[in-house]
């Protein structure tokens, strides 16, 4: 999913490495001081604001705090780029809320691996559940994870695997026949055999481990999501 990112920053030099560090995620909109920035924020949601502590005019600490409490920024993640490497200054900020803080100079791989991980930690929030909280399945980076003694492990599924799993538990007790797996997975103009799909369902229920008896057999009519017993 494409983010926008809000830089609050007066320096040229710091703008340029900020927006090449963040435009792989999506729009990024530059600030060069609290006014501007204030302007951008009334009238936008950003998922991402990174801001430095010292501005033309005002505070960056200040600004911070004033934009925690709006409501364009109930979702947001607050990351301090600035020259200042006081202990203090860190406490302070973190103290307030912030996500991150980095110490200029920086380099571009180091404040991409930061937002990185961000968007890593919110795919994960943002898992869909199904059908139950052992299983999590992430339709945007087709991935499924299965919870194996307390751990989420990624099952690796093909993509083609991952379409049928979805298929099939966002509509438990459902039946579907294989040539409608064949639609709806491959696509109707697709020249496949109903064997291609028992054995993606094989492959399927061999990664499923724990889920593996979900995937019912109805002999003669196709597949269905049933609860694991």
């Amino acid at each position: 999913m494409e983010c926008k990112v809000l830089i609050v920053e007066d320096s040229p030099t710091c703008q340029i490495i900020a927006r090449e560090s963040t435009r792989h995620l999506g729009e990024v909109t530059v600030a060069e001081n609290c006014s501007q920035a204030r302007k951008f924020v009334a009238s936008q949601n950003f998922d991402y604001i990174l801001l430095d502590m010292v501005l033309p005019d005002g505070d960056g600490i200040d600004l911070f705090s004033e934009f925690k409490s709006h409501g364009n920024c109930i979702k947001t993640r607050f990351v301090f780029v600035t020259s200042s490497d006081e202990v203090s200054k860190k406490v302070a900020v973190f103290a307030c809320g912030a996500d991150d803080y980095i110490v200029k100079p920086y380099s571009r791989l180091e404040l991409r691996a930061r937002l990185d991980r961000f968007q890593r930690e919110k795919a994960a929030s943002n898992l869909a559940l199904y059908p139950d909280s052992n299983l999590k399945l992430d339709p945007t980076a087709l991935s499924a994870f299965e919870n194996i003694e307390g751990r989420f492990i990624n099952l690796k599924l093909t993509p083609h695997e991952f379409k049928i799993l979805i298929l099939l538990a966002r509509n438990e007790d459902r039946i579907y026949s294989r040539d409608q797996i064949i639609d709806l997975v491959w696509g109707p103009d697709v020249n496949i055999s109903d064997r291609t799909v028992d054995v993606h369902i094989s492959s399927l229920r061999k990664k499923l481990r724990d889920h593996d008896r979900c995937i019912s057999s109805i002999r003669g009519e196709g597949y269905c999501w049933t609860k694991a017993s």
